[in-house]
Order: structure tokens, then C-alpha cells, then sequence
């Protein structure tokens, strides 16, 4: 073999390789993406337990797309007659390319533990459990424009639907959003601040 038939053996074997490796990283990324964002979603909300400051997010990512402007929430907060404590969280973002998609936008909440909070075994709480038995609450949605602004989508969850000792001990929650097998957002935690009566409240609400 000549000097340049060994120099075209050596560009294509250093062109070989760096195809491979590429690839390779590209794959691993698309893993990792999978973990984050698992592929099975029902209306028993199996999301991930990552905020998104431990995402690690595929950017080819082909459906819907958001960007998430604010995430605020009020302690003490109040629904029907009064009678009811709970916790209202308030969400600003917009999504595109998801029009008359069916979405959920979903919280989860971690108490002073930085653990997933728990829910109480009755029934009145059941609609905010998880499968895991997590507390969670759900709200449906469906863009109706392409490119849709959401200005302030609101979530409630009454105290009476966490553990008390949890309730008492609410730290934080997340946000995470998705149009059907697509997550498109997802928030940092958000620090909350539970009401002095809550323990009161919880217990007349049972």
C-alpha cells in the first residue's frame, strides 16, 4: 500500500469513528430522554419526579412546544361556600403546535422531607391520588389556536386530600405539562407557605 492509499485508509477509519461516537452520544441522549419523559400516560398521571432543573431533554423532539413564563401559588385558599382550605396554584405559559390536542397540566407536591407527599386512604381525596399514591391534581385542557397563551390556568387542591402531618409540612410543588405522549413543560419547584389553621381546617373537612 502507498503513503496515499494509507492517508485514504486513515481519513475514512477517523471518519468511521467519529459517525460511531456521535451516534452513539445521540442514542444515550435519546435514552436518558426516555427516562424523563416515559412513553405511558393515563388519567392516573405517571409522570416523572423530575423538575425540570434535572431534566435532561432530547431537542429534535417532534410535538407540542411550550414555554413557561410564571408559576405562583396561593397558601390559603378557599372554594364553594368557604368551608374548604386548600392550595391554588397558578400557571402562565404558552403552547404551540398542540391544537385541539387533548393536555393535562399536573402538580405534584413535596413536603419539608423534599419527599413525594402521600395521600390519606379516603375516598374524598381519590381524585387527587396518583397510582402510586401520591398526591397530585390534574387539569385537563385543549388548545384551541396554534399558538395558544395560557394567562393564569388555575389548579386546586384541598388539604384534606394530603396526609395531615404532610399538609402541615407542605414545602413545594412542581408543574409538568403534556399534549398527549408529549411533555412539552415543566417547572423548578415552587416553595409554599401553609396556612396557621390548616391543621383545624384539615380535620373538619374529613
Amino acid at each position: 500500500m502507498n503513503r496515499t492509499s494509507l492517508h485514504k485508509s486513515i481519513q475514512t477509519a477517523a471518519i468511521v469513528t467519529l459517525i460511531f461516537s456521535t451516534a452513539s452520544m445521540a442514542f444515550a441522549q435519546f435514552r436518558a430522554f426516555g427516562r424523563a419523559v416515559p412513553a405511558s400516560f393515563s388519567e392516573t398521571v405517571n409522570l416523572s419526579d423530575l423538575p425540570r432543573s434535572e431534566q435532561l431533554f432530547f431537542p429534535f423532539f417532534d410535538g407540542a412546544v411550550g414555554t413557561l413564563d410564571k408559576v405562583w401559588a396561593e397558601g390559603r385558599a378557599f372554594v364553594g361556600s368557604g368551608e374548604i382550605l386548600g392550595l391554588r396554584l397558578h400557571v402562565k405559559f404558552n403552547v404551540k403546535k398542540a391544537i385541539n390536542d387533548d393536555c393535562k397540566m399536573v402538580a405534584s407536591f413535596f413536603n419539608y422531607a423534599s419527599k413525594r407527599m402521600t395521600s390519606p386512604s379516603g375516598s374524598n381525596a381519590k381524585p387527587y391520588r396518583s397510582a402510586e399514591g401520591h398526591v397530585i391534581v390534574v387539569k385537563s385542557f385543549s388548545p384551541t389556536k396554534d399558538d395558544m397563551d395560557y394567562a393564569d390556568m388555575q389548579l386546586f387542591i384541598p388539604y384534606f386530600a394530603m396526609n395531615e402531618v404532610d399538609a402541615r409540612n407542605t414545602k413545594s410543588f412542581f408543574v409538568s405539562a403534556r399534549c398527549g405522549e408529549t411533555r412539552f413543560l415543566s417547572s423548578d419547584f415552587v416553595e409554599v407557605d401553609p396556612p396557621s389553621e390548616l391543621r383545624k381546617k384539615i380535620t373538619a373537612n374529613k
